[in-house]
């Protein structure tokens, strides 16, 4: 029953890449047809999904038979059905959304290419996830990038588009050779590219060659992924492509890289080393601090979110680092854990992550504009979209009863137990996972309050702001799923968590573990230790204070209801440019860690009739990009100095080029008498 599932979801997806194309001049059929088979697959994948992971079974569909790389199978252990599962759930919510947002995106451009690149996408992106052979993964992975790439450059006459697509291009290119030598060498020493014979002879591998297999899939899947520092493709990238194709690569694309770095250590290099998951810790420390800063300081609201894909990528990998460690110990307990609490994580953040982005595109599709100081009083206008932004805000910023409040507790209580680790050094490393989580939480919030307090409310800073209307009942939809399942996956966490626990105990052979028993509480038992919280319990105080809230507030109005105008403080007509601005908003962060922001600033005054008072004053401020200042840049400059003079081989000459040829047929002769 299930492989029938499997082949009716590869099937509807082929429908999808070959109908829009059939019919590539009529944009309203192309578009229902692409998105509509889309739909229908991510149903079918959910399906799959949800069957493999609650009766756990190897599930082996042979595509390519080869007897040079072995056969190219999809096969579906219980990791491969949760990114499944994650990656059906996004792009089904995505597909309902896209048909009305890309009919006025479009315009005048066909988008049935578009389509057929859409559905291409997610099924490469499924393809990665399940098949089991290094040969075939890489193909897919290949595939994934380049009908990314694609899809980013849609607005091919914007040049920044252009620069972003390429860049991106360039720099999973490079992850990807990287990748490439992990499999070659796991290739070479297991005699094959099966999946299964990499697991098999992962004993065998000396500890020096599998650390360098563990170094290159930590930097190919670490590019993909968006970790700093080697994120700096993301923010460009992530804005330029639309809207639900941006929801798609920050919610699941980015995540197949932390299935591929999971599969290469949990399958093919265990048993681990310590100082793998410290070097993990230590750059998801880093990412998910960084990535909040700089999402601070921005004001396109697309690439603010893209920021923020790289803070939760660190989140995730916090639980996934402190997995490595603790396994490493041998506490499986710990380890199982925080790796379910990087599971857990992973599909929370596809979802509200996926929800904002929408979020963000709705909010593009009725004003025209992606800049938070353009904006402002967008919740009288357009109150529902207004309201699932601001669910989607409180899940990022880990508030209760979301569900990435549930996934970041989870996380704490993970880092909590480190003081079982033996060693002094890495229990300090692990615990400073503390106080970087809990920053980055404040952080997060502080940086929503700045997007819905000016994007939402107050007055309307431009015309296009003040005639926005609701997006239609089909953009609404697929946000509001999103927006069910981020409520839904944080009252009911304690039902689901068992889905990522499973999951992980099959990968690390840690199963019955006393860790999350009670179905109305986190109840986390892990070595002598217990700690507790209640979601449900949690949700049901807070709606109790604001039945009574409410309630006092219908007594007391109806006592004295006095309406009068605001209070001016003696000013003739408050204007939207009296309002706090994005950039007063975020000034005092930037004062406080200017040592990393590096920020910049310009004034331009006109003078008027005295000094005193200036006809125009003008403020430009900025902030210099570290890593593309101190790294890339200096790398890039050494790579021009070096084509120069790589020029000389290339001069132009004949008689040159006849030596060359000449040369080259020598040292083959010397070398094949030998």
């Amino acid at each position: 029953m299930i492989e029938i599932l499997f082949i009716a979801m590869l099937a509807a997806h082929l429908l999808g890449i070959v109908l829009p194309l059939v019919f590539y001049h009529n944009n309203r059929i192309n578009i229902l047809l692409a998105y509509g088979f889309a739909a229908l697959a991510s149903i079918a994948g959910i399906a799959i999904a949800m069957f493999a992971l609650t009766y756990p079974s190897t599930v082996m569909l042979t595509l390519f038979p080869s007897a040079l790389f072995g056969d190219g199978s999809l096969s579906l252990d219980g990791l491969s059905a949760f990114f499944l599962l994650t990656i059906s759930t996004l792009s089904l919510a995505v597909s309902i959304y896209a048909p009305p947002y890309m009919r006025k995106t479009a315009g005048e451009r066909s988008a049935g290419g578009f389509g057929a690149l859409y559905s291409l996408f997610v099924l490469s992106m499924i393809l990665v996830v399940t098949v089991d052979n290094a040969f075939y993964f890489a193909i897919f992975w290949e595939m994934m990038t380049l009908t990314s790439y694609f899809l980013i450059v849609f607005d091919y006459k914007n040049i920044q588009t252009v620069k972003a697509g390429f860049q991106y291009l360039v720099m999973t290119h490079a992850g990807t050779a990287f990748i490439l030598i992990a499999f070659i060498t796991l290739a070479a020493n297991s005699g094959g590219f099966g999946f299964v014979d990499f697991k098999s002879a992962a004993t065998t591998i000396p500890p020096a060659l599998k650390n360098a297999i563990f170094l290159a899939a930590l930097l190919g899947f670490g590019t993909k992924a968006g970790l700093v520092p080697l994120h700096v493709w993301l923010p460009r990238a992530h804005p330029a492509a639309p809207s639900h194709v941006s929801a798609l690569m920050s919610g699941v694309m980015i995540k197949t890289a932390i299935y591929g770095l999971i599969r290469v250590m949990f399958d093919f290099l265990s048993p681990l080393t310590w100082w793998w998951g410290a070097i993990i810790i230590i750059l998801a420390a880093v990412s998910a601090l960084l990535g909040v800063m700089y999402a601070l300081m921005e004001h396109d609201i697309k690439r603010l979110l893209a920021y923020h894909s790289v803070e939760n990528i660190g989140i995730i990998l916090m639980g996934i680092g402190l997995a490595v460690v603790f396994m490493s110990f041998n506490l499986k307990a710990a380890a199982l854990l925080s790796l379910t609490a990087g599971l857990f994580h992973l599909i929370n953040h596809a979802i509200f992550k996926g929800l904002l982005f929408l979020g963000a595109g709705s909010i593009h599709y009725a004003t025209g504009t992606k800049n938070i100081d353009d904006m402002g009083g967008l919740l009288k206008t357009m109150p529902v979209t207004g309201t699932l932004f601001l669910v989607g805000s409180l899940a990022i910023s880990a508030l209760p009863p979301f569900n990435g409040f549930a996934s970041e507790w989870l996380t704490f209580q993970a880092i909590l137990q480190s003081y079982t680790l033996g060693d002094t050094s890495i229990k300090l490393i692990a615990l400073f996972l503390a106080p970087a989580l809990a920053l980055t939480g404040g952080l997060a919030a502080a940086c929503f309050v700045k997007v819905f307090g000016i994007a939402f409310l107050s007055l309307p800073r431009s015309e296009c702001v003040a005639g926005a209307k609701e997006v239609p009942r089909a953009m609404l939809v697929g946000m509001g799923i999103l927006g069910v399942l981020s409520v839904a996956l944080g009252v009911g966490a304690t039902i689901f968590i068992k889905i990522p626990e499973r999951v992980g105990a099959a990968l690390l052979g840690a199963t019955g573990v006393p860790m999350l028993s009670d179905p109305l509480s986190f109840n986390v038992a892990v070595n002598g230790s217990r700690s507790s919280v209640s979601i449900a319990l949690i949700m049901v105080v807070l709606a109790l204070i604001g039945i009574l809230a409410a309630f006092l507030v219908r007594i007391r109005g109806k006592r004295s209801t006095i309406i009068g105008p605001t209070w001016d403080c003696g000013i003739r007509e408050i204007t939207p440019r009296m309002q706090y601005s994005a950039t007063a908003f975020s000034r005092p962060l930037r004062m406080v860690f200017s040592g990393i922001y590096q920020p910049r600033s310009r004034v331009d005054v006109e003078d008027g009739i005295s000094p005193y008072f200036p006809r125009t004053i003008t403020y430009e401020a900025s902030i210099y990009p570290v890593f593309e200042r101190y790294i890339y840049k200096r790398i890039i400059n050494v790579l021009v100095r070096l084509a120069g003079k790589a020029k000389m081989i290339q001069a132009g000459s004949i008689n040159l080029y006849l030596s060359y040829i000449f040369v080259t047929l020598l040292i083959l002769l010397i070398f094949t008498r030998g």
